[in-house]
């Protein structure tokens, strides 16, 4: 039975050998084929740093693959004409008109503030060595959110502020005058009274045309007059914001800019485009499925044409401050029938519940499950200049065209010199930038790299991998071979021994 076992360990010493010495792989048949120790000891050694470096290659290759780097392109795309972005104006403060005032006053005296910059419940509760600072900005935060009551009509909303009529002189896109129902009136939450324009909607909802731009330094022209008189000793600042923006998302008027009296601005646009590779490449997701079941995130659908996370985050937010306040603050969009945060104690409770949630709480974690990275973006960078405006005939002209358009106004020319700008917005190319991400490497570019490595440093290809089957083949015929060489001596030794 020894020998048995010896010549099978024979066989399959030979087998091995013959499949070393035949193997396509460089290294190991030399190892075997030389008779001398000292090239058997440099082939060895050769062998042994080439699968060293092999290894440590192959290994680096798999964790580049498995970091999901992107690698990013930036295309500039020509198109003529170039659509238009839609545009925001409001003007920097929300109460400008005396109904306005009238309205500050009430709300503030009701809550026992006579005077804003002596007010003992604003300096216990709002402490600050800046008080009389911020207790302007407090008094003007509570007046909005008043402003932003349920019970408020649009119709006493409207009187509160920026009339677009009173304060504009005139606009123009290219050589063409706009169009009274282009102006779709909104109420915003920081600057009250504002008008959106070329979002390619009236106000009703009726689709129309928007305007492009289809040559170098043509585009929308809009010339204004900020004259506030009734109430000009009670603003905190003079001027007009406008907001470049994404007519499929809802308009963000912080993200916007001021334009200031006396000045002619330009506003040289481009157009931006991300496209960014979803999970595990980046933190944003392409299927929002498995959102679809939460409150936060359907609202954030139903009040825009595409989502954001930006808008997802304030209803997340608004979503803990009533279950820490019992109130919800109307300054931010609201999906709930909770009544508003519209006392001082409250706006306190507010102010509290803020602090929370942007500095001990983890802002991220508890919106996560509401709201989802989005993958594509669509931006508006914009450089401005600027000059002095107007000039002496310039001013005579906007006096003119103002009387003209109303009798009953009646600035004077030093007036009109003070409170008159001319914004010009206009892309600086007829292009707009795309800027996608795309995979660093792929399955394909990790097994490529993986057998160049190989065949690199050890000579094996697809096919030596197939000799490794063979080697297998011919082990385990060697063994069958032999156990049924064994059964069939066994068979016929106990038939001779019945046999005598």
């Amino acid at each position: 039975m020894s020998i048995s076992t010896n010549t099978l360990r024979k066989q399959l010493k030979n087998s091995l050998k013959d499949w070393i010495l035949d193997s396509t792989s460089h290294g190991f048949p030399k190892i075997f084929k030389t008779e001398r120790i000292s090239l058997k000891i440099m082939w060895s050694i050769g062998l042994c740093v080439s699968i060293g470096l092999c290894s440590y290659l192959i290994s680096r290759s798999i964790m580049d693959y498995a970091a999901f780097d992107v690698t990013t392109t930036i295309r500039y795309k020509t198109e003529i004409p170039l659509e238009l972005p839609a545009i925001s104006i409001c003007q920097n403060s929300m109460f400008t008109t005396e109904e306005s005032d009238d309205f500050r006053k009430l709300i503030l005296k009701n809550n026992g503030i006579d005077n804003v910059l002596e007010s003992e419940f604003l300096s216990t509760y709002f402490k600050s060595k800046y008080q009389e600072t911020l207790n302007l900005f407090v008094s003007d935060y509570f007046s909005k959110l008043n402003a932003l009551n349920y019970n408020l009509t649009n119709e006493i909303r409207k009187t509160l502020g920026f009339n677009l009529d009173d304060f504009m002189i005139s606009c123009l896109v290219g050589l063409t005058d706009c169009r009274k129902e282009d102006f779709v009136w909104y109420f915003d939450v920081n600057f009250g009274n504002c008008y959106m324009f070329n979002t390619g909607k009236l106000e009703n909802g009726t689709l129309i045309d928007k305007y492009n731009q289809s040559d170098y330094g043509y585009g929308i022209k809009f010339e204004f007059i900020n004259l506030i008189k009734p109430v000009e000793e009670n603003i905190i600042n003079k001027g007009f914001r406008l907001t470049l923006f994404d007519p499929k998302k809802r308009v963000n008027s912080l993200l916007g800019f001021d334009l200031s009296p006396k000045f002619l601005t330009n506003i040289m646009i481009k157009k931006k485009m991300v496209t960014k590779l979803p999970q595990p490449y980046s933190k944003c997701l392409k299927d929002h499925s498995s959102f679809e079941s939460s409150e936060v995130y359907k609202a954030v659908l139903k009040i825009s044409d595409t989502y954001s996370q930006d808008t997802c985050i304030g209803m997340c937010f608004q979503e803990y401050l009533i279950s820490e306040c019992n109130c919800s603050d109307p300054s931010r969009l609201f999906f709930k029938n909770v009544r508003n945060c519209l006392t001082l104690v409250e706006i306190f409770c507010e102010y509290k519940a803020y602090q929370v949630f942007s500095k001990e709480l983890n802002e991220k974690e508890m919106c996560s499950k509401h709201c989802p990275l989005e993958c594509e973006i669509t931006e508006y960078d914009f450089t401005s200049s600027f000059s002095e405006y107007p000039s002496k005939i310039q001013a005579k002209a906007i006096s003119k065209l103002l009387s003209r358009k109303n009798s009953s106004y009646n600035y004077t020319i030093e007036e009109i010199n003070n409170n008159s700008l001319l914004v010009h917005i206009y892309y600086s190319q007829l292009k707009y930038e795309t800027i996608e991400e795309t995979r660093k490497m792929e399955l394909v570019d990790l097994i490529s790299n993986i057998g160049g490595i190989l065949g690199l440093f050890i000579g094996i290809s697809i096919l030596s991998f197939a000799e490794l089957i063979e080697l297998c083949i011919e082990i385990l015929f060697v063994v069958f071979t032999k156990r049924n060489k064994v059964k069939r001596i066994d068979v016929k030794m106990q038939f001779d021994q019945n046999k005598v």
